[in-house]
Formats: structure tokens, C-alpha cells, sequence
């Protein structure tokens, strides 16, 4: 489906981080060095971009 690719590796990035780092045991995603883990998913992930806009997720949606 869309997300396998994305998904599976943001796994292996973390087994690879894991492996790396194995004195830090249990880590929250925040505690990672996320410098590391996009060095090991860029590849897979193709062009990555940041961009602004004026998007909402409130636009337009129905009342509740």
C-alpha cells in the first residue's frame, strides 16, 4: 500500500539506531538523534521538502 515504504523504514532506521547505540536501552523517539535516522531513511524516501501554507485542518469541516 502508500505507507509500507514509509513505514518499514522508519523500523529499520530504528534497529539500525538501536544496534548503534546499544548502552541506551529503552529511548523515547525524541531522546533519538534524528540527524541519524534520516541519514538511514533519505534514501528510500526520495525528495523531502518543507513548505508553508495557509491550510487548516478547521477549514471547511462539518459541524459536529
Amino acid at each position: 500500500n502508500a505507507t509500507s515504504l514509509q513505514v518499514t523504514v522508519a523500523v529499520l532506521s530504528g534497529i539500525v539506531w538501536a544496534l548503534e547505540n546499544p548502552r541506551r536501552w529503552v529511548t523515547e523517539p525524541e531522546e533519538m538523534d534524528f540527524d541519524r535516522i534520516l541519514e538511514i531513511a533519505r534514501p528510500y524516501l526520495g525528495r523531502m521538502v518543507g513548505a508553508y501554507s495557509d491550510w487548516t485542518p478547521l477549514l471547511d469541516r462539518g459541524l459536529l
